[in-house]
């Protein structure tokens, strides 16, 4: 039986076509395939970010998964996962991460205790 991720029970959905600039505070996990400008707040939850997803601004999450366009300032206090082909510009705080091969990186990165160190990788 496979086990469940925060993938496989999204309890929101921003999806592609729509646009939300805006402030947005949120429990369970949230899926964005479309266009976010603004603030997101939830430390309990994971925020997954679809191929066509572009999110940019201040970002808190206890979790993250990456494989579309992200930008700005993120810190998560679990798991940032970046897949292959996402594409990541900014500062990063977060408690793990995993980058996979042909993800875009470009920004400051601070992961569990250690200081922030740049990183470009194409």
């Amino acid at each position: 039986m496979k086990k469940k991720t925060a993938e496989d029970e999204i309890t929101t959905l921003i999806g592609e076509g729509a646009t939300f600039d805006g402030d947005l505070t949120f429990t369970g996990s949230v899926r964005i395939d479309g266009r976010f400008k603004g603030k997101f707040t939830s430390h309990e939850a994971t925020l997954v970010i679809g191929k066509s997803g572009h999110v940019t601004g201040e970002i808190s999450v206890a979790n993250l998964v990456l494989s579309g366009t992200m930008s700005g300032t993120v810190s998560v206090s679990g798991l940032s996962r970046l897949v292959a082909e996402s594409d990541f510009s900014g500062e990063l705080t977060t408690g793990r991460l995993l980058c996979e091969e042909g993800a875009l990186v470009q920004g400051n990165f601070a992961v569990g205790k250690q200081a922030p160190a740049k990183a470009k990788h194409k």
